[in-house]
């Protein structure tokens, strides 16, 4: 888990351990790329700058449901973007959006939420055995 990684190690890891997170996707479904690309990126720098300003395992949860937030909020700006959900031009001189995508968004972030709690539960609590089996080697591995 990314989260993971973001409080033990540095911020090259971290982005390297991302960045292969999209590759892996990539290869499944090639169509994702720019969902999982939108997501990922969105949301890691998000929890990257909310662990450093924090910076306490006691807000792990508080910035997974962030990262949550904004890994559905990257997908949903990405799908407008590469999907061509709305047309810009005709959404400003009309006013109109598809309300299928404007009915679907406020779920997905809801969702997202939910699921990045979920996930900071669950990160907290390797996260501690991972310390006090002394699993995580080679903390903050070269610059910062």
């Amino acid at each position: 888990m990314i989260l993971i990684i973001i409080y033990n190690y540095n911020f090259k890891l971290s982005l390297l351990s991302v960045l292969l997170k999209v590759t892996l996707v990539g290869l499944f479904n090639p169509s994702g790329i720019p969902m999982s690309f939108g997501g990922s990126f969105c949301s890691f720098f998000v929890m990257f700058l909310l662990f450093k300003s924090l910076n306490s395992n006691k807000f792990m949860i508080f910035v997974s449901g962030a990262g949550g937030f904004f890994h559905s909020l990257g997908q949903i700006i990405f799908g407008f973007i590469y999907y061509g959900l709305i047309d810009i031009k005709q959404t400003v001189l009309t006013g109109k959006v598809d309300i299928n995508v404007l009915i679907y968004s406020p779920v997905m972030l809801v969702m997202g939420i939910i699921t990045g709690i979920i996930m900071g539960f669950t990160a907290r609590y390797i996260n501690i055995y991972l310390n006090k089996q002394h699993i995580i080697i080679n903390k903050y591995i070269g610059d910062e």
